[in-house]
């Protein structure tokens, strides 16, 4: 999953995935990709890699979500199970594979 929409990243989630893993990409590209990233497209197609896109949010609700989360409607820090830095990225996808994780590991260092 990338939601930052920049090429590196999306990249690096693409090529991070296994035989027919699913790449979601959340929201739009920055304004320096204008729309445009390049993928590993013959990876893409051996490797039967599915590549959804999701508009995400649009920010004109961010006000209603903020509300939420002030007044204790809503929790996100609830399924955050850790955090870690971005070292430890790769030993995370590593237990997610073998289903040793449950809720949401977040980067939180770079």
């Amino acid at each position: 999953m990338d939601a930052l929409g920049v090429a590196e990243t999306c990249r690096n989630a693409v090529k991070s995935l296994g035989t027919r893993g699913q790449h979601v990409q959340i929201g739009l590209t920055t304004s320096e990709e204008r729309g445009e990233i390049s993928l590993p497209t013959d990876a893409m197609v051996m490797e039967e890699i599915e590549f959804y896109g999701s508009y995400g949010m649009p920010p004109s609700d961010y006000g209603e979500l903020f509300s939420m989360v002030e007044a204790g409607k809503l929790d996100p820090g609830k399924v955050v199970t850790e955090t870690v830095g971005l070292e430890d990225v790769s030993d995370q996808l590593e237990r997610m594979t073998d289903f040793e994780t449950t809720g949401i590991p977040v980067v939180d260092s770079f």
